[in-house]
């Protein structure tokens, strides 16, 4: 994490990993952003993709060579 926030790698609305940050500030962000939308007269899609099981479709050793390469995160698989 100390890697990620020294290069601010990560999005300010990001909620993983971040103090004080959860799934329920990821879900009052997308709520604020949908009232203030509507309430503008705008229309507002959401549309939600399940990701949970995504890294375990992908090579683990591909992942952390581009972690690497593209971040400078290195590490050991376990």
């Amino acid at each position: 994490m100390a890697h990620f926030s020294k290069h601010q790698l990560l999005h300010s609305n990001q909620s993983n990993y971040q103090p004080g940050h959860s799934v329920e500030t990821a879900l009052l962000d997308v709520y604020s952003t949908i009232l203030s939308a509507l309430d503008s007269g705008k229309y507002c899609i959401l549309i939600i993709l399940d990701l949970l099981a995504a890294f375990d479709t992908i090579s683990h050793v591909k992942l952390l060579k581009v972690m690497e390469s593209s971040f400078g995160v290195s590490g050991k698989m376990c």
